[in-house]
């Protein structure tokens, strides 16, 4: 989530949570994050064409929808306790593929220029209320830790460009966006 914001810091991005269980909300452990988008998620199809094969490939692999990332660019979305009308709609689409409540991670990155773990980014867990765009925020275990927020730092800038969202592979279907292998590689070695 972290390299994928770095990589897009001028542009709001989202992607999806995946857990290896379908437990509650409040057991769900998140295993892994599938990066959708550093465009636009209003465009139908596109957003349409990435669940259906994040969808395929949860069933393959034997995992579980868990909620939804997003960074916003924008100042306001940023500092609100909202979802952008966008991000609302695909929320709810997402509702629809699964059985229990989603969880919602936004994201405060600091400046791609800072380079220290001290000051490591922000995630903010919480659930959507009535499929409005307000968002009660929930508690997050396990994300505090220091350690786990800094490893997209020990990364050099260049690394991030190893993170491939759907948009990235619609330009050139030969990244591997759903299993971003090259850079869980990269990750390993921290």
């Amino acid at each position: 989530m972290v390299s994928h914001s770095l990589k897009n810091s001028s542009e709001s991005i989202n992607g999806i949570l995946v857990s290896d269980s379908s437990d509650s909300p409040k057991k769900l452990r998140i295993t892994d994050a599938i990066p959708l988008s550093h465009l636009s998620i209003s465009l139908a199809a596109r957003a349409d064409i990435s669940l259906q094969q994040v969808s395929l490939y949860l069933k393959k692999a034997n995992l579980h929808l868990a909620g939804f990332y997003v960074a916003y660019s924008s100042e306001a979305m940023i500092a609100s306790n909202y979802l952008s009308p966008s991000s609302t709609e695909f929320v709810n689409l997402l509702s629809s593929m699964s059985s229990n409540p989603l969880i919602i991670i936004k994201l405060e990155i600091p400046p791609p220029s800072t380079k220290s773990s001290d000051t490591p980014p922000l995630f903010k867990a919480f659930s959507l209320s009535d499929k409005s765009q307000l968002l009660t925020q929930i508690p997050l275990n396990g994300f505090e830790s220091s350690e786990i927020q800094s490893v997209p730092f020990k990364l050099s800038l260049k690394d991030h460009n190893n993170i491939y969202d759907f948009d990235d592979h619609l330009d050139n279907t030969s990244l591997d966006w759903l299993q971003n292998l090259q850079y869980n590689s990269l990750l390993s070695k921290y």
